[in-house]
């Protein structure tokens, strides 16, 4: 928390003052810096970071619907609460496909080989 302490601060300050898009774009921004920064800093220090392809593809398929959703609410395409609604139906949606465990996951389930990075 005190890490993002100073992208909360500022997009809280720019959506009182009405700039919604400068609140989003802190937002998302930081994001992708921490992201980029955190992992790809691992990566480069470890030699790789060892993910299964399958893992990725889950990651990412969650990664971009949320993504998709800020897009259409950053550039105004649809309204902020329901783009709350729907980034909570995919994060909702994400917590019950992980909470069903190994055995009910079938394919996504295996970890078994594949190194990427």
């Amino acid at each position: 928390m005190a890490a993002d302490a100073p992208e909360i601060t500022a997009s809280v300050t720019a959506l009182s003052g009405g700039q919604s898009r400068i609140g989003a774009g802190v937002i998302l921004g930081s994001n992708v810096f921490n992201l980029a920064a955190l992992l790809g800093l691992a990566a480069i220090l470890a030699g790789g970071i060892a993910l299964h392809r399958r893992v990725i593809a889950l990651e990412g398929v969650v990664a971009v619907g949320v993504s998709v959703v800020c897009l259409l609410v950053v550039v105004g395409t649809v309204p902020a609460p329901v783009g709350l609604g729907a980034t909570a139906a995919i994060l909702g949606a994400y917590l019950l496909l992980l909470s069903a465990g190994p055995a009910r996951l079938g394919r996504w389930a295996s970890t078994r080989g594949g190194r990427c990075g």
